[in-house]
């Protein structure tokens, strides 16, 4: 009988347990695992624009490639080599430096993302409780 019935409210969320801290580490994680999720769909919809560099990129370099050996002569083979040697170590690096500041820029978004979780759970408490001025 009353068993089952306070089993019931306590699963439901209901009473002190619905304003206690397991509700603002509830709704800490739902806003982090928002901002994960959106960041990882954003992620998603840049891929599928890209993708299609990861064939297209190869070909065109190596017909411009063929095409400037073909016009300029083997000083073109040169300034090409000079130029994917330079540039292709760069690009490793630069994208290297950007992974790590987009993951700072993550962390901060998500510490963001739990204080203002932690704020509106604060003031849906004060709420409940009747601690709003009149």
């Amino acid at each position: 009988g009353g068993g089952k019935g306070d089993k019931g409210a306590s699963a439901s969320g209901g009473g002190r347990d619905r304003d206690g801290s397991r509700t603002a580490t509830t709704t800490t994680s739902s806003g982090r695992i928002m901002n994960l999720v959106s960041n990882d769909v954003e992620r998603f919809l840049l891929a599928t624009l890209f993708v299609s560099y990861l064939f297209w990129a190869p070909v065109q370099s190596i017909a411009i490639l063929v095409l400037g050996i073909h016009l300029i002569g083997p000083s073109f083979a040169a300034g090409y080599g000079l130029l994917i040697g330079i540039l292709v170590p760069m690009q490793f690096y630069l994208s290297g430096k950007f992974a790590t500041l987009r993951s700072k820029v993550a962390r901060l978004t998500d510490a963001r993302v739990t204080l203002l979780s932690q704020a509106i759970s604060g003031v849906r408490v004060m709420k409940m409780s009747g601690w709003e001025l009149q």
